[in-house]
């Protein structure tokens, strides 16, 4: 993941969206990298990855995330509905 970050930082800084689906990523350690060159960044996709903690998603708290794609990661079979799932990643994303 940080050669992804690497080039995105240094050819892409003004990227809207990065779709990093399908990729066994199991945290968001690099993507905090992002907060300062890609001010752009508003939609990201996380899907069908191996992220298995809420937490993760702090490393995006500072980010101006307004569409993030998370499903079929294992953290969202840790909450008991949808509408807790989606009160814990709000409050770990806020606007």
């Amino acid at each position: 993941m940080q050669i992804v970050v690497n080039i995105i930082m240094e050819h892409i800084p003004h990227v809207e969206e990065i779709d990093l689906s399908h990729n066994k990523i199991t945290c968001l350690d690099e993507l905090d990298r992002l907060m300062s060159s890609c001010t752009n960044l508003h939609r990201l996709s996380l899907k069908k990855n191996k992220l298995t903690s809420p937490e993760s998603l702090d490393k995006l708290s500072g980010m101006q995330i307004t569409d993030l794609t998370l499903e079929d990661n294992p953290l969202c079979d840790r909450f008991r509905d949808t509408e807790s799932y989606i009160r814990q990643v709000i409050s770990r994303l806020p606007l």
